[in-house]
């Protein structure tokens, strides 16, 4: 039940109604193109209002975060007077349908090429299926655009089966991203990764060459101070022996002499 609940959140509700509108157009433009031919400026004036009001009241449901991001007010006043200019000068717009409607399948084209940026995001292997699915749009949208085909009902032919094609086509993209982007959100499917270049071949590692031994340096050898030199003392004076005073001869020993 969590499931479906969150499956109906994350379904871009705007997309899935713009699909319905597309499938209705397109189914008319095929089989009812004689009758509607004279009032598709009052139809495409009238979707137009509906879309705008959409998004008007869209707008109001949002949270205050999603709404201050988003442009769905503006977009959907744009849209109401789009709708209302159709209708009341409808003879103006009826050269201009082919036109509005041929850039109508290109945008559906647009869309789904955002869907398959959206999907190879999300890491989904068939994001290339949306932009297969886009290209056809946009081709068939230009061949219209550029007067490739020659012949009003040819033109309105390709612009019916252009916009079935576009409405069936986007309201699959719709509930299949829904489902995706639910599964993405849970962490049920990885996202996408980046590209990686190539792993080289691991080279062989070469051995460091054998380095020198690093040098003892050589220290100089520890200087040893001189221990301070005593003072000499001054020598003590020495006494010379005074020589002793002769005795006198005894004139006796002189005169036996």
């Amino acid at each position: 039940m969590a499931k479906i609940k969150a499956f109906f959140k994350n379904l871009k509700w705007s997309h899935v109604l713009l699909a319905v509108a597309y499938i209705l157009f397109g189914l008319a433009l095929l089989f009812m193109v004689s009758t509607i031919k004279a009032k598709i400026a009052d139809i495409i004036g009238i979707v137009l209002v509906i879309i705008g009001l959409v998004h008007i009241t869209q707008y109001f449901l949002q949270e205050m975060e999603e709404s201050y991001f988003g442009n769905n007010f503006m977009e959907g006043v744009i849209m109401v007077l789009l709708g209302i200019l159709c209708i009341y000068q409808n003879a103006q717009v009826m050269v201009l349908v082919p036109y509005m409607l041929a850039i109508a399948v290109i945008g559906s084209g647009v869309s789904k090429l955002q869907d398959a940026i959206d999907a190879k995001r999300m890491g989904d292997t068939h994001s290339a299926i949306f932009l297969i699915l886009a290209v056809i749009s946009m081709v068939a949208g230009c061949l219209v655009m550029f007067n490739i085909i020659s012949g009003e009902d040819n033109i309105y032919m390709v612009l019916g089966g252009g916009m079935l094609y576009s409405g069936i086509t986007d309201l699959a993209a719709a509930i299949y991203l829904s489902n995706r982007y639910g599964k993405f959100l849970r962490g049920e499917i990885p996202a996408a990764k980046e590209e990686t270049k190539p792993e080289e071949a691991p080279k062989a590692e070469e051995e460091p060459a054998p380095t020198a031994a690093p040098e003892t340096p050589v220290l100089p050898d520890p200087v040893v101070p001189e221990a301070p030199i005593a003072p000499e003392e001054p020598a003590a004076p020495t006494e010379t022996p005074k020589a002793e005073p002769e005795a006198p001869e005894d004139p006796a020993e002189t005169e036996n002499k």
